[in-house]
C-alpha cells in the first residue's frame, strides 16, 4: 500500500519554506520525494532545498528509532527518470536512500 500526503512545509533557510512534491508512506518507510528537471538539479536554490529534508529525515529517524516508527528517506529525482517502467522503490534506490538521509 502507498499513501501520498500533501501540505507538509520544509524550512530550508531563514524565512523560506517549500512544500515537497510528494510525501509518501509505504508498508516499510516514509519518503519525501522531489521531482525536478535534470537541468535544475545543480541550481543553488534546489540544492539548498535538498539539504533541509535530508536533515529533517535524520532527526525523524533518530526519534523514530526510539518510538518504533518507520524510517524516513529523501529522494531528489530527475524528471526524465519518471517513466512508465519506473517504480517508486527503484527511483528511491537510485536517487535517495535512508542511508543518505540518516548519514550512515
Amino acid at each position: 500500500m502507498i499513501s501520498v500526503f500533501s501540505a507538509a512545509l520544509v524550512k530550508y533557510r531563514s524565512g523560506d519554506a517549500y512544500e515537497p512534491d510528494f510525501v509518501v508512506e509505504t508498508d516499510k518507510r516514509m519518503m519525501i520525494c522531489e521531482v525536478k528537471a535534470r537541468n535544475e538539479l545543480t541550481d543553488a536554490t534546489i540544492q539548498a532545498k535538498a539539504q533541509a529534508p535530508v536533515k529533517w529525515c535524520q532527526a525523524a529517524n533518530r526519534h523514530g528509532v526510539e518510538n518504533g516508527r518507520k524510517p524516513w528517506s529523501y529522494a531528489l529525482i530527475p524528471d526524465d527518470q519518471v517513466i512508465g517502467s519506473a517504480t517508486l522503490e527503484g527511483l528511491v534506490a537510485r536517487f535517495g536512500s535512508q542511508e543518505r538521509a540518516t548519514g550512515t
